[in-house]
């Protein structure tokens, strides 16, 4: 499967998405998104979101972000304000410890390699989602049930 890919500035909402993959599920190189209600399941040594943050919102809320054998989230670069923060919090990782999660993310906390390289913007997580958070599709006739009370 090809990951979700983004690179415009078209500020695009990715919504009630399932991407399982060995690869990267997610990368944007865009200047603003909303991503909520997805599953984003990494299987292999790649994160299942890769971001490069261009100081704009980026709003990851309830989703999974379920890392394989790699980081759940890697923020490869960033050009805006200096100690921009990420808004992904009330998300499900696959766990509540927040050690766990805090290792399984890349960001401005993180020794960057090569030495001197900075990514100056921090992912905020807290608070984290304490269980799985439904995000399947209503049916359409799930949806009219709603409403006429069957």
């Amino acid at each position: 499967m090809q990951p979700i890919y983004m690179t415009s500035a078209a500020y695009p909402e990715i919504l009630r998405n399932r991407a399982a993959t060995a690869g990267i599920c997610l990368y944007s190189n865009s200047e603003a998104f909303t991503a909520e209600g997805n599953v984003f399941q990494a299987t292999g040594p790649f994160p299942a979101l890769q971001l490069y943050s261009r100081g704009l919102p980026h709003t990851i809320r309830g989703n999974h972000i379920l890392r394989g054998t790699g980081l759940a989230v890697e923020v490869l670069g960033h050009t805006g304000p200096e100690d921009y923060h990420l808004d992904m919090t009330g998300n499900w990782w696959g766990t509540t410890d927040r050690d766990s999660i805090s290792a399984w993310i890349h960001d401005g906390n993180d020794v960057m390699w090569p030495p001197g390289g900075l990514v100056e913007c921090t992912v905020d997580f807290e608070p984290i989602a304490e269980a799985p958070i439904p995000t399947e599709k209503k049916s359409l006739g799930g949806l009219k049930a709603l409403f006429l009370g069957r």
